[in-house]
C-alpha cells in the first residue's frame, strides 16, 4: 500500500529550510575541523623548527604565512579578521548558525542555483576575511 503524502506549501518551505540549514552547517563544521587540524599541525611544525639545535627558518619547512591566514579565516571566520585568537567555540557557533541560516534560505531555490550561490559566497567571504586578517598585522585601531 503506497502513501502519497502531499505537504502544504508552508510545510515544504520549512522542510527545505531545515535540510538546507543542516547541509550548510555540516559542510562548515567539517571545514572548520579540517582547518583547525591543519592549523595545529602547522603550529607544531613551527615549534619543532624553532626548537632544534640548528634553528631552521619555519617558512622553509612549514606552511607559508599566507596559508596560515587562509586557514585561520576558514577556522575562525569573521573572528580571524577582528580578534585573531578569539574564543574558538564562539567563532564556530557564529559560523555554523550564520552559514546554516544562509543555506536554509538558499534551499528555497533550485539545487544548482543554491549550490553555486553558496559556494561563490563562501569563497568570496573566505578570501575577504583572509585579506583582512593579513592587513590586521599592519593596521591597529585604538580607541
Amino acid at each position: 500500500m503506497e502513501s502519497n503524502e502531499v505537504y502544504s506549501p508552508g510545510t515544504t518551505r520549512i522542510l527545505r529550510f531545515m535540510m538546507g540549514f543542516l547541509m550548510a552547517s555540516a559542510i562548515i563544521l567539517i571545514e572548520i575541523g579540517i582547518s583547525s587540524i591543519l592549523i595545529n599541525t602547522n603550529n607544531h611544525c613551527i615549534e619543532v623548527a624553532r626548537s632544534g639545535r640548528i634553528a631552521i627558518d619555519p617558512t622553509e619547512v612549514c606552511d607559508s604565512e599566507e596559508m596560515g591566514y587562509f586557514l585561520s579565516a576558514l577556522s575562525g571566520g569573521p573572528f580571524a579578521a577582528t580578534r585573531g585568537e578569539a574564543n574558538q567555540f564562539s567563532a564556530w557557533v557564529v559560523m555554523i548558525l550564520g552559514y546554516g541560516f544562509f543555506g536554509g534560505l538558499l534551499a528555497q531555490f533550485s539545487t544548482r542555483m543554491a549550490g553555486g550561490i553558496f559556494l561563490g559566497f563562501h569563497v568570496f567571504a573566505t578570501i575577504l576575511i583572509s585579506i583582512l586578517a593579513y592587513l590586521k598585522t599592519f593596521v591597529t585601531l585604538t580607541g
